[in-house]
Order: C-alpha cells, then sequence, then structure tokens
C-alpha cells in the first residue's frame, strides 16, 4: 500500500457524516463530534443555557437548520 491511499483512507474514516440514530440512542458517553451530531439532530437534549424564542433549549429535544429544524447555526 502506498503512503498516499494509507493516508486518503485515514481521511475517509475520520470524515464519516452524522451519527446513527442507534449509536445516539445509547447511553453510553460519546466523543465530541458523535455528541454534537446527535443534539443537532434533535436525538439528545440540549446542555446549553441559550434561549430560542424566550424559551430555555437546556434539556430539550430540537432540531438544528441542517436537519430541518428552526435553530440556525451559530458555530
Amino acid at each position: 500500500m502506498k503512503a498516499i491511499e494509507f493516508i486518503t483512507e485515514k481521511k475517509k474514516e475520520r470524515n464519516r457524516g452524522k451519527a446513527s440514530r442507534k449509536l445516539c440512542a445509547s447511553p453510553k458517553k460519546l466523543g465530541n463530534s458523535d455528541q454534537s451530531s446527535c443534539v443537532a439532530q434533535g436525538l439528545r437534549p440540549r446542555n446549553s443555557g441559550k434561549k430560542h424564542k424566550g424559551k430555555s433549549l437546556k434539556g430539550r429535544r430540537v432540531k438544528a437548520a441542517k436537519y430541518g429544524g428552526p435553530l440556525k447555526d451559530y458555530s
């Protein structure tokens, strides 16, 4: 295997996309990327103190605009 092939395979592994529904439903602690993906999809509750339309988002499952929800991306 050439070095270029090895590097491109590693990049493909890192850029997995969104986390699966099954992974988000599991009670175990996730990595940062998977956790944020699950929260953005509305599959896990949010932990921030931010507000949306006057209501606190802490503990709520709200989808991000990327996944068809009302919250815009603040990053």
